[in-house]
């Protein structure tokens, strides 16, 4: 995701800047300790995927994959990595929600 931004921008790979994933959780509020944690949560999350990946069978091996795929694209949403624009699935599930919502406060409203 970051060569694609680094590519869109002309600018080299070798140069700093503060698109990295500890850089981006700082700037959301996270403390320098909560950053830490959450990055080693991240990683054991991935090495717990890839034990589990290796002793499933083919079924399970594809549900996790589909579910760590969606677990890395809700985390690039959250932390902004892409755009802050860019939510689609985030979006989609704060749509449903309000529907919910709404749905039952016109409910309620019939029941009383």
């Amino acid at each position: 995701m970051q060569l694609f931004a680094v590519y869109r921008k002309k600018k080299s790979i070798s140069e700093a800047d503060h698109s990295h994933l500890h850089h981006r959780l700082l700037a959301l509020g996270f403390t320098h300790r909560q950053t830490v944690i959450l990055i080693y949560a991240l990683s054991a999350m991935f090495a717990l995927g890839g034990f589990i990946f290796f002793i499933s069978s083919f079924v399970g091996s594809i549900f996790l994959l589909i579910l760590l795929l969606l677990s890395l694209e809700i985390l690039v949403e959250f932390i902004g990595w892409i755009s802050p624009e860019y939510r689609p699935i985030i979006r989609f599930f704060q749509q449903r929600m309000a529907k919910i919502t709404a749905y039952r406060k016109q409910r309620r409203g019939r029941n009383k």
